[in-house]
């Protein structure tokens, strides 16, 4: 399947209105745009995660945050 297929159907399964807050609709416009720079990143994260990681060292993440970037699946509680 197809990058931009991915990300229509994580959007579909999501069950989310998808909002200029949302982190689906902009990694596609970036694959899109700049695959260049989206093969260099390592991981994608939030801002607050970022911020978790630099002051703990631990990556991760919350139920709620996630289901807010369009690529994860609150219900059964999985990333796309």
């Amino acid at each position: 399947m197809k990058r931009s297929a991915r990300f229509s159907v994580a959007i579909m399964v999501s069950l989310i209105a998808i909002a200029t807050t949302v982190s689906a609709p902009k990694l596609r416009w970036l694959a899109e745009t700049r695959p260049d720079l989206l093969s260099r990143a390592g991981s994608i994260v939030l801002p607050k995660d970022y911020l978790r990681i630099r002051l703990t060292g631990v990556g991760g993440t919350d139920h709620s945050d996630a289901g807010g970037t369009g690529l994860y699946d609150r219900e059964r509680a999985a990333w796309l």
